[in-house]
């Protein structure tokens, strides 16, 4: 019997809530490597980050445990500067 091979596309949309889910089952260090790889697509923006961190903020669906998730980031990524 002959055996026919297919090559198959498969585009996957997530939603922020399984994107999370995905962060939270890393390790530390791909943790980091997550922030470094959004760094780096954050460098091909045409606008400073400050914009989209002050949209994140203005949110009206950002939860006051969120905030606290995102000034904790902040506060300890201060650390190794």
């Amino acid at each position: 019997m002959k055996t026919i091979k297919k090559q198959l596309t498969i585009d996957i949309e997530m939603n922020p809530k399984e994107v999370a889910y995905l962060f939270q089952k890393m390790d530390d260090s791909e943790q980091a490597e997550f922030f470094n790889h959004l760094a780096d697509f954050i460098n091909t923006w045409d606008s400073p980050f400050v914009f989209q961190l002050q949209g994140i903020c203005d949110s009206k669906i950002l939860t006051s445990h969120a905030r606290k998730v995102m000034a904790e980031i902040g506060n300890y990524s201060q650390e190794g500067l």
